[in-house]
């Protein structure tokens, strides 16, 4: 009697090693393989041009117009007290899974953007922010003027390079969503 105990318990112990070995190998199948580090750019401040005008926004309005732009995407975003909220779903293992990123936004002297990770949400489970935006960026089309760091948890959106009708850039002045201000200055470009 004690014999059979002892082969159930090696047996179930075998078939838990099994299983976790079998999920750790299927999460490392469906996740990309990591690009060399890069770092984010230490960008100069170019001055393309004095402000012809000064966009003054508050989240709600924000929210509306990335409401309204985005509603045929497959993600939504959504500035909240003080970050911005990306929800969207994947397909994984068959299964589709809720998945949220929260990102701290930071404003830099020349008006681009950095959105810091601070947060991922796949399902029930907190995961780790790199692999998500490895993830991200080998699965998400994005324009080529916002680009993905994995490992510095960022992704950079370059508003200097967004031209408007070939004469004016977009340079943000200021997002502070704890106090529901966003400037947005659009600069002439200089010729």
């Amino acid at each position: 009697m004690k014999n059979i105990w002892m082969i159930a318990f090696f047996l179930l112990l075998s078939v838990n090693i099994i299983v976790i070995i079998g999920g750790v190998a299927a999460i490392n199948h469906y996740l990309p393989e990591t690009e060399d580090s890069k770092e984010l750019p230490e960008r100069t401040v170019e001055e393309p041009g004095e402000p012809v005008f000064t966009l003054t926004t508050t989240k709600e309005q924000l929210n509306y117009f990335l409401y309204e732009e985005l509603e045929d995407e497959e993600f939504s975003v959504e500035a909240a007290e003080d970050r911005l909220i990306l929800e969207s779903s994947i397909e994984l293992l068959g299964r589709s899974i809720e998945l949220e990123m929260n990102f701290a936004p930071e404003v830099q002297e020349n008006g681009d953007l950095i959105l810091r990770e601070d947060g991922l949400r796949l399902g029930i489970l907190q995961l780790p922010g790199s692999e998500a935006l490895q993830v991200l960026t080998s699965q998400a089309d994005l324009p080529e003027w916002a680009e993905i760091y994995p490992e510095e948890r960022a992704i950079y959106i370059s508003l200097s390079e967004i031209e408007i009708n070939d004469e004016y850039v977009p340079a943000i002045r200021e997002i502070d969503l704890l106090e529901n201000n966003i400037e947005i200055d659009i600069l002439r470009i200089q010729e």
